[in-house]
């Protein structure tokens, strides 16, 4: 859903991925957009500050694929020119952790917006759109934040393949995917039916992103939903390991869709 959300850092450091709260240091100034994940896609499903339950929403369709994957998808680069915060227009954006900051362009439809790391449509309930980010780990529980250990390694693969040891998340096979150039892998998979009131501060922890310090295993982006849908695509850009989440919430409409979708397939990198 895409959505999901930043968790609280510290003063200077505002939160959330995906609900709204970003956070930069000293020469990134991340503010706080309403996107939850995720979502998610929860995509990355997404969720919003420290008590916002930022995720990426799912459709009541499902956003995971049921048919046999395609051995490659490729997303074709397009050209943005102006930039705006609110659509319809190009928006600008950055994947957060990573140092030197990778930027983003991509086209908005109406009713849409952009903040730093996130992509929302605004106003929705529960927050859906998408994120950029520099994931430094993720979870074997997210209801309970318990971190991969050891968090995986570095490249593509690695992080593609710690997701065949989360069946929780029921992840898809990954499959090859371009994006603007940049060749990856693509994997989709679901929020479990948590409950909120079961899970740790009543989050579903979905990342750890890199260079954001929060002194335990408090996730950087949760879920905006049970049940959120996501699709992640993991890609090498200039030697790192770059990662965009788009959440789909359950209850997702079939227009909302089509823009989220839209906008992914407008992303251009660097």
């Amino acid at each position: 859903m895409i959505l999901t959300g930043f968790t609280h850092v510290d003063p200077d450091q505002v939160q959330s991925v995906m609900s709204g709260e970003t956070s930069r240091r000293t020469r990134r100034i991340v503010r706080y957009v309403a996107i939850a994940a995720i979502a998610m896609i929860s995509l990355a499903a997404c969720s919003s500050g420290a008590s916002d339950n930022p995720t990426v929403a799912d459709t009541s369709d499902t956003v995971a694929d049921t048919s046999e994957p395609t051995p490659s998808t490729t997303v074709p680069p397009t050209t943005t020119e102006a930039t705006a915060t609110v659509g319809p227009g190009s928006g600008t954006g950055y994947f957060v952790g990573s140092a030197p900051e990778v930027p983003v362009t991509f086209t908005m439809p109406a009713g849409w917006e952009s903040d730093g790391p996130f992509v929302s449509k605004s106003d929705a309930e529960p927050t859906r759109g998408l994120v950029f980010m520099d994931v430094s780990n993720l979870y074997t529980d997210g209801c309970q934040w318990e971190l991969v250990d050891p968090p995986p390694g570095p490249t593509v693969d690695d992080l593609a393949s710690a997701y065949a040891n989360l069946p929780e998340l029921g992840a898809t096979p990954a499959r090859d995917v371009t994006v603007d150039g940049f060749e990856g892998k693509e994997i989709q998979m679901t929020i479990p039916d948590y409950n909120e009131n079961e899970c740790k501060d009543g989050r579903f922890g979905i990342f750890q992103i890199r260079g954001i310090s929060v002194g335990d295993a408090a996730p950087h982006l949760w879920a905006q939903a049970p049940k959120q849908q996501n699709k992640l695509w993991i890609l090498g850009v200039d030697g790192t390991r770059l990662v965009i989440l788009a959440g789909y919430p359950p209850n997702i409409s079939a227009q909302d869709r089509t823009d989220l979708d839209g906008i992914l397939n407008t992303i251009q990198i660097g």
